[in-house]
């Protein structure tokens, strides 16, 4: 409960745990389920120096403190202080998910989640019938809205070839 206690302000901003607890009809870290606890102990970590690149595919990422830029989907992005991305790391196709490496402008702190671990926490919990539909809806309207946006950026690409 303290590495929850003490990441949720970071916690709340990763809309996988935000869908996790409302679903569970939680709304605070005192009455977090036991998966989202674990998935506050599995957060690792990382500091970057400025101009140092990082990122990693399939980990989902969390700015502590500092500012980084992103080449990320079709376009540039600008990471600060509760920033998060990678949650997509849950999509098994490869072509849904973003691939996004930073680089620190400043010196960077972030929090970084494995799909390994995660995949561990799922399995340690594997007999909660809530939790294994919670996450399969996430990732089906994840999955949704990932292949719309691919698809309509096929289609204005064909309709701009012609």
């Amino acid at each position: 409960e303290v590495a929850l206690k003490s990441n949720w302000y970071w916690m709340r901003k990763v809309s996988l745990v935000n869908h996790l607890m409302s679903e569970a009809g939680s709304s605070d870290e005192t009455h977090a389920p036991y998966f989202v606890v674990d998935i506050a102990l599995a957060l690792g970590s990382l500091v970057f120096a400025q101009s140092e690149l990082f990122g990693e595919q399939r980990a989902l990422c969390i700015i502590k403190q500092g500012l980084a830029l992103a080449r990320a989907g079709y376009g540039m992005r600008v990471f600060s202080e509760g920033s998060v991305w990678g949650e997509d790391f849950v999509l098994s196709k490869s072509s849904l998910r973003e691939s996004v490496v930073c680089l620190a402008m400043t010196y960077v702190e972030t929090f970084k989640l494995t799909f390994a671990s995660f995949m561990q926490i799922c399995h340690k919990h594997s007999s909660s019938l809530v939790l294994r539909r919670l996450l399969r809806q996430y990732v089906v309207r994840l999955s949704a809205r990932r292949a719309i946006l691919l698809e309509a950026r096929r289609q204005r690409r064909a309709v701009l070839s012609c």
